[in-house]
């Protein structure tokens, strides 16, 4: 029911199922049901015309994580910066986790310029002991190359790390990944 990028999400096609080997749903909310999935799965092997194996996956949330092992456990209220498509997921994880105190957006891919991080080590080093900045690991990993020249930011930014799980299909998944690879060997 999704559109194609810019007003939707899908990157192709729904059509482009048929080449696929398998389908994996990520983001699946925790209370999906049997039978939602069972929907799912049959509307994709409807469209690819066979039986194509669909996995349903969802995602756990750590704690916060800084550069270099530093502790953000004294951090309580936090400012959230994200460039990534559809931000609002990240900052409603962080609102029911943690103290949200603001959230800035910036585009999907957004190379962070020097008057952004400016500001960001300005604010940082304004910012009482217990606030800090979080974003995403794909935006800290976008950071992180200026961190050394910014070390109020460096004390400040933490990321929220992000674990994928299988929704009652891990060992499913492994067994046909397995006989994927041995296919193709």
């Amino acid at each position: 029911q999704d559109e194609l990028l810019p007003k939707g999400r899908l990157r192709e096609g729904i059509e482009g199922i048929k080449r696929a080997h398998a389908i994996v749903m990520n983001r699946c909310p925790k209370d999906i049901t049997k039978a939602e999935m069972n929907q799912i799965r049959f509307r994709f092997q409807t469209i690819a015309q066979w039986e194509i194996p669909v996995f349903f996956t969802g995602i756990i949330y750590g704690s916060p994580t800084g550069s270099e092992g530093n502790s953000l456990d004294h951090i309580l209220k936090w400012s959230a910066i994200a460039g990534i498509a559809h931000p609002e997921l990240f900052f409603q994880q962080i609102a029911d986790q943690f103290d949200l105190m603001d959230c800035q957006t910036f585009p999907d891919h957004y190379q962070f310029s020097s008057n952004d991080l400016d500001r960001f080590e300005a604010k940082a080093a304004q910012m009482p002991e217990n606030h800090g900045y979080i974003t995403t690991f794909k935006d800290y990993v976008r950071l992180m190359p200026n961190l050394k020249k910014l070390p109020q930011l460096n004390k400040k930014l933490g990321y929220l790390p992000m674990q994928i799980y299988f929704i009652d299909q891990e060992t499913e998944f492994l067994q046909w990944f397995a006989a994927e690879l041995q296919k193709n060997k």
